[in-house]
């Protein structure tokens, strides 16, 4: 199912059907990977609004578990908050000066193995410098900048004519932080299955 979604989802998914056991007709899995064979169900709304309720217990069970490794991802979730603010600004101003379109789009087709990606944990002179550069350089920056709870992680695309970079701010590996982007992906599952049975 890693083709529907990411391994580390994979992985809570299968234990969110161990501990949910026959709970319900189907498992979770089974469901979001086949959701038209259930579709047709009068109740199948409410089956996925309860699946969605306790797989989102599940995972706070999980993460109340853990207070130390959710408190060191708040603290990395507020610095990155802060070094997407700085340089989401100061990109901003370069790109006004340059005269450098700024847009958020919903996708660009990407040779990711043709882009040189840069993740940084701080911003400095140097950092600022390169940004100078990158914007110069550029004929748009895309900023796929993303939302994590009350927090904005930065991620900006530079395209230019030649070489194309990407500046994504780094977020420390943590094992709350896996869970809450699989929680993510989860509930975009539910939504998306929610869409479906109700056309």
């Amino acid at each position: 199912m890693a083709d529907m979604w990411s391994d580390e989802t994979d992985g809570l998914l299968r234990d969110v059907d161990k501990k949910l056991g026959s709970k319900y007709k189907m498992t979770v899995r089974d469901l979001l990977a086949n959701l038209p064979k259930y579709a047709g169900q009068s109740d199948i709304s409410v089956t996925i609004d309860n699946m969605r309720e306790d797989v989102n217990k599940y995972i706070d069970g999980l993460l109340e578990k853990m207070p130390a490794v959710t408190r060191d991802l708040e603290n990395s979730m507020a610095q990155a908050n802060s070094i997407t603010r700085q340089l989401s600004m100061n990109i901003g101003m370069q790109a006004k000066q340059n005269n450098v379109p700024v847009i958020k789009p919903v996708d660009i087709t990407r040779d990711t193995d043709e882009e040189e990606v840069i993740a940084i944990n701080a911003v400095d002179e140097q950092v600022l410098k390169l940004v100078e550069k990158l914007v110069g350089r550029s004929n748009l920056i895309a900023d796929f900048s993303y939302p994590f709870k009350t927090y904005s992680i930065g991620s900006w695309f530079f395209g230019g004519d030649t070489k194309n970079y990407t500046i994504d701010v780094d977020i420390a590996p943590n094992d709350a932080y896996d869970m809450e982007m699989s929680r993510q992906e989860i509930n975009d599952l539910f939504d998306q299955s929610l869409n479906f049975v109700r056309g």
